[in-house]
């Protein structure tokens, strides 16, 4: 086994009991989700990676310093010719070599390559939003779901208690003998089957949480609560127009389509290169000698032993196989990809952040005609209760008037969080964080 696994195995496990016992708000889920995201992670390293690029390209225009010392000892002594000595033999020779080159002129190729590593930081930071966004939007279904969850309950658990009070009264208006044995029965049938409805919505809940944990990053059987969202202030003030401009000025999709199209344009330029000269200058200084020089004095022997000298180079491509040929074509079709790409992601963007903004305007729509379904049911409900108790009614209508209601508080929930759901979509549509 490696011994990164083994050290990721050996490193202790964080204690994460402290978050249950307390609501958590958005903002803590989603600290926590950024702090252990694996793509969030994988994201930032690319950034570093992408930064560590720019350096590289620099490397091609600064100048490059290199030194060289070193000892060489021969089995038998070798005959040197030195400035101090004339003719000396010696089994030992001393060497240093300090040189600079500097690149005058590479056809704008570096120059490229500056400019293409730059977009490509600048993609990489923009991928970074983007799965910082993604995850934002992950954290906010999940934390959704479970608020969605435990609101189903709750309607779940009320019907499961009128269901016994239905129960209750069949059987007192049985034995009063106002009522027959079947109506306890259709009662008691009616109490099971919303009692099955409740083990749903409970396994309901258990499965958000998990969910919701899985997505910070957590272990799944933490007992998470979540704090609510505020309630939404309807209507909802929808424009459009505006939303579509800032996604195209903000989304970092499009902010990585547009890196990409400048990045092409780059490469165009350091292919192009290939048809222009090189040109680069040089300096270096050489010493030789059988004993290391004083620094000082008369017999120092620098000056005797030592050469330098000034180059002054150009190279030019007379034929490379078609190769600059073929890299300048490869460029060129690269760019026309990269604008294709940015077009079709700039569609998708403005389709998206329309399709959002229709899924908030119905959510907003739902909301108000869930709220009036509840308001006409509950008072169906309360006519149905007093006719039965008054011994005008018959139990199935009383059972339909308890459905329509709970439908319709199931509605109204759905709704209400739809609509959350539906902001947090728009958001990520829109590029917001």
């Amino acid at each position: 086994m490696c011994a990164a696994c083994l050290g990721a195995q050996d490193a202790p496990a964080r204690d994460w009991s402290g978050l249950e016992g307390r609501k958590l708000t958005l903002e803590e889920c989603l600290a926590i989700a950024r702090e252990n995201s694996p793509a969030l992670s994988k994201s930032q390293v690319g950034v570093q990676n992408a930064d560590a690029g720019v350096i590289q390209a620099w490397s091609n225009v600064l100048p490059k310093v290199r030194n060289w010392s070193g000892y060489t000892r021969y089995d038998d002594d070798r005959f040197y010719f030195t400035g101090a000595g004339g003719l000396e033999r010696s089994n030992i020779l001393y060497s240093t070599r300090f040189s600079v080159e500097q690149p005058l002129f590479e056809g704008g190729g570096n120059i490229a390559q500056i400019s293409s590593a730059r977009a490509g930081r600048r993609a990489a930071k923009s991928e970074y939003r983007n799965a910082r966004q993604d995850l934002n939007l992950l954290v906010q279904t999940r934390y959704i779901d479970l608020l969605q969850a435990q609101a189903l309950l709750e309607v779940r658990q009320e019907t499961v208690d009128v269901s016994r009070q239905h129960v209750e009264r069949a059987e007192a208006f049985y034995r009063a003998g106002e009522k027959t044995q079947a109506d306890v029965l259709r009662a008691k049938v009616e109490l099971a089957q919303n009692e099955l409805d409740l083990i749903t919505a409970r396994n309901s809940v258990r499965t958000a949480r998990a969910s919701l944990a899985h997505a910070l990053g957590i272990p799944v059987g933490i007992n998470l609560d979540v704090a609510d969202l505020a309630e939404p202030v309807t209507p909802y003030d929808a424009d459009l127009e505006r939303d579509l401009e800032e996604a195209v000025e903000l989304h970092p999709l499009l902010k990585v389509r547009e890196a990409s199209v400048e990045g092409a344009e780059a490469d165009i330029g350091n292919a192009k290169s290939g048809r222009w000269p090189s040109i680069s200058a040089g300096w270096s200084y050489q010493w030789n000698d059988i004993r290391i020089s004083q620094l000082r004095g008369e017999d120092h022997r620098w000056s005797e032993n030592a050469e330098w000298s000034l180059q002054l180079s150009m190279s030019f491509n007379i034929f490379d196989g078609r190769l600059t040929k073929a890299n300048i074509r490869r460029a060129e079709a690269g760019l026309a990809y990269a604008r294709e790409d940015l077009e079709q992601s700039h569609a998708d963007v403005l389709l998206g952040v329309k399709q959002a903004h229709l899924d908030l305007v119905e959510a907003d729509e739902k909301i108000r005609a869930a709220g009036e379904a509840v308001r006409l049911a509950e008072e169906d409900r309360r006519l149905q209760e007093e006719r039965y108790r008054l011994g005008e009614g018959i139990l199935i209508e009383l059972k339909d008037a308890l459905v329509a209601l709970t439908n319709a508080r199931v509605s109204q929930v759905q709704a209400v969080y739809e609509y959350h759901l539906a902001r947090a979509r728009l958001d990520r549509a829109v590029g917001r964080e």
